[in-house]
């Protein structure tokens, strides 16, 4: 019974990473794609209703990503009692400023079209929700750092190969796309974050299914 709970908890993290995907996909995708140019002009393609729906989507959903990651804490055993929680405690801190980052666009959107050019997104505005993403982006690394030298040293009952999933490698990945082949890498580049996460929990799901879950 136990290991049917956590396999559906990492079932359940898994539809949220898809849900978020769908999220981003709403509140970002414009086929004009340019998102590195840091101009956010793709946002005036994006209509307030669809704009509306990736806000409420990403900002519920999202959070229930943690329910694999919670699941995959226990694994982490080997570094002590205590330390499952704070492998759960970190990737929490992690993605909370992503959340709240993701809930922000949509108030940059609309501050663009009400704004006189329609397009003007000044330095005291970008101050409010860019830093957010810098301080996800630099503890992600941190942890997908950390979480790949565990894989690499066999401490966690994970296989090795998991480290070809990590998250910062699909997400490198996705940039790639993102520049040599634009018409699929404009759809993935907006859902970069919660792609990445849906492809390692997957893996995580597939390489734990028919084992025994870690106490």
């Amino acid at each position: 019974m136990r290991n049917k709970t956590l396999r559906i908890l990492l079932v359940i993290s898994i539809m949220a990473c898809a849900v978020g995907c769908i999220a981003d996909y709403l509140l970002l995708y414009s086929p004009r794609g340019n998102y590195h140019h840091g101009d956010y002009v793709f946002l005036l393609d994006i209509s307030p209703e669809r704009m509306m729906w990736g806000h409420y989507l990403g900002i519920l959903f999202i959070p229930f990503e943690l329910l694999g990651f919670w699941v995959l804490s226990k694994a982490f055993k080997n570094y002590g009692r205590v330390f499952p929680l704070l492998f759960f405690a970190a990737i929490t801190y992690i993605m909370f400023p992503g959340v709240v980052y993701h809930g922000l666009l949509s108030f940059v959107a609309a501050l663009m079209r009400q704004s006189p050019d329609g397009m003007l997104v000044d330095d005291s505005i970008r101050a409010l929700f860019e830093p957010l993403a810098i301080i996800m982006g630099f503890f992600f690394f941190i942890f997908t750092l950390f979480l790949v030298k565990a894989l690499w040293d066999r401490k966690v009952e994970l296989p090795r190969w998991l480290i070809f999933f990590n998250p910062a490698l699909i997400y490198v990945l996705v940039v790639g796309i993102y520049f040599l082949w634009p018409l699929v890498g404009n759809y993935l580049m907006v859902a970069g974050f919660n792609f990445a996460n849906g492809v390692f929990l997957s893996a995580c799901a597939f390489a734990l299914w028919n084992e025994s879950f870690p106490d």
